[in-house]
């Protein structure tokens, strides 16, 4: 049996455009979707570098120095220096950032709910399951990615 792509990406269309996240404010709070993400993430892991959130976010780093900028100067995170490396910075969220993930965290979650209540539970379970699977997916061709020598042009 072929996998039909084409249906699987608009589905992923549809859902995106419902749940907001192509709109400069996708969550109500005054920050972009790579903004948002980069705050769930610094929440998620207590403390990351900016290198580090580059990464997890697939932006250069350039990107990343203009939003971490960006979310300081909006009191959501604190950027403090890595004791052990004085060129090295630490992201950990504020209290106003921590709010924001918060609020992130439960409109995402209703988007989600929102779309999962059509459906009966059988299905939201096959596509739970359809969802960590691709996680797995995600996770595996990353290693993989990341385990092959960068191609100089």
């Amino acid at each position: 049996m072929k996998i039909d792509i084409e249906a699987i990406r608009e589905a992923l269309r549809k859902f995106n455009r419902r749940a907001g996240v192509l709109k400069s404010d996708p969550y109500g709070i005054g920050l972009s979707l790579s903004q948002s993400s980069a705050l769930v993430d610094i929440g998620r892991f207590g403390k990351l570098k900016p290198n580090d959130l580059a990464r997890l976010l697939r932006l250069n780093k350039f990107s990343v120095s203009r939003m971490v900028d960006v979310l300081h100067e909006n009191k959501l995170i604190n950027v403090s220096d890595d004791p052990a490396d004085g060129r090295s910075k630490f992201l950990a969220l504020t209290a106003g950032g921590k709010k924001a993930v918060v609020t992130i965290n439960e409109v995402a979650n209703r988007s989600v709910t929102d779309v999962l209540n059509y459906l009966d539970l059988k299905d939201q379970r096959a596509l739970a399951i359809a969802f960590e699977s691709l996680g797995v997916a995600v996770d595996i061709a990353d290693r993989a990615s990341s385990s092959q020598p960068e191609q100089i042009a």
